[in-house]
């Protein structure tokens, strides 16, 4: 589920995310009176035009920030920052713990079918003691792919265009 939080970063240029963030979307702007905005750029666009730049004295804002979707919990930001720089980010969350009957987990509504389809595949598949379960089990888990590629698909349809 995505949200926009308030990053505090450590000094330096290399940032992670916290444990409640599965991935970066966007760093839009520094969080203080300026509240200048932060551009995406390239850790190789860098590299060349200032090949230095990770050696550079820490500055009090970020001006750009670089993010690979293949370490979606690591980022860079541009120049290198000091201990406390404040950014505002869209991320990704991570959902709540489900592990008690009264934990609500944090997953949109247009998913919880899915959801519930895949956490029946599991019970079923767990549940050998009944041998209709793998039935059930194989029932439940082509719920849970027709669900999940229907919701692609839909998705796919409406979404903007880069």
């Amino acid at each position: 589920m995505a949200g926009s939080i308030e990053l505090e970063l450590v000094a330096g240029w290399e940032q992670h995310l916290p444990a409640s963030v599965l991935a970066l979307i966007d760093i839009t702007h520094n969080v203080n009176r300026q509240s200048k905005r932060i551009t995406k750029t390239s850790m190789w666009q860098l590299d060349v035009l200032a090949a230095g730049w990770r050696a550079m004295s820490p500055a009090s804002d970020a001006a750009h920030f670089m993010w690979d979707s293949r370490y979606p919990k690591d980022f860079a930001v541009y120049p290198p920052v000091k201990q406390g720089c404040k950014v505002h980010a869209i991320v990704s969350k991570a959902t709540t713990d489900a592990s008690t009957e009264a934990s609500q987990p944090s997953v949109p509504l247009q998913w919880m079918d899915a959801l519930r389809n895949y956490v029946m595949f599991r019970a079923y598949s767990k549940d050998a003691e009944y041998g209709n379960n793998t039935e059930l089990a194989a029932a439940s888990l082509q719920l849970f792919n027709d669900a999940l590629g229907v919701q692609v698909k839909a998705a796919n349809n409406v979404a903007p265009t880069n």
